[in-house]
């Protein structure tokens, strides 16, 4: 088991030395920057528009998720391949935001899409986006691991094995991810300076 998951590991890590150059990466990284600032702006329905985005999008969260991914495989299209790491980048952002838009979005009541707009706007904030980016950055080694892990992990269950029943493994998958997230803190103590120089093109000090 020692072995599978050091090879898990390099696979993984290796994958992710490549994702800076991936177009679907970037496409992606772009997008958990640029939302936020957009939706601050005026002008921001024809902004979202060139993103092959429409008004109906903000309609609800899950117009929105469903018109990102949309948007993400078009513009993966136009650059004539995909990839792995491209898809799981895209499955990190969909999943970040649909968690943390859904801690700004009123619970009582369906959000309008002024709701939705003032939700994403809010990650445009230093500490909110910090909070948005560690929970992203944190999923991609997660996924990538799981990604390498789980279909090895079935052969490891079972009486005598490293993991007893399916409730355990699912238990250390959490663990795991839970790792991942208390490891990416880094991202969080610096992703704030990030959007404030996008903001106002200068380093906070």
């Amino acid at each position: 088991m020692d072995a599978v998951a050091e090879a898990a590991a390099r696979a993984s890590e290796l994958d992710l030395g490549r994702a800076s150059s991936d177009p679907a990466f970037q496409i992606v990284s772009s997008l958990l920057v640029q939302l936020p600032l957009l939706a601050r702006v005026p002008g921001f329905e024809d902004a979202i528009c060139n993103l092959w985005l429409n008004a109906e999008a903000l309609g609800s969260m899950s117009a929105l998720l469903a018109g990102l991914s949309e948007s993400i495989g078009r513009k993966v299209f136009e650059h004539g391949r995909s990839s792995d790491a491209g898809e799981i980048a895209r499955s990190a952002l969909l999943e970040s935001l649909s968690v943390q838009l859904h801690d700004q979005l009123p619970s009582l009541f369906e959000p309008s899409p002024s709701d939705i707009r003032q939700a994403l706007a809010s990650f445009s904030s230093g500490q909110n986006f910090a909070r948005l980016a560690r929970d992203f950055f944190a999923k991609l080694p997660y996924k990538w691991l799981d990604y390498y892990l789980s279909r090895e992990l079935a052969n490891h269950t079972g009486s005598g094995k490293r993991f007893t029943t399916g409730a355990d493994r699912v238990e250390f998958q959490r663990d795991l991810s839970q790792y991942t997230f208390e490891a990416w803190r880094i991202v969080e103590e610096f992703a704030g300076g990030l959007v404030w120089k996008k903001r106002f093109g200068r380093s906070k000090t």
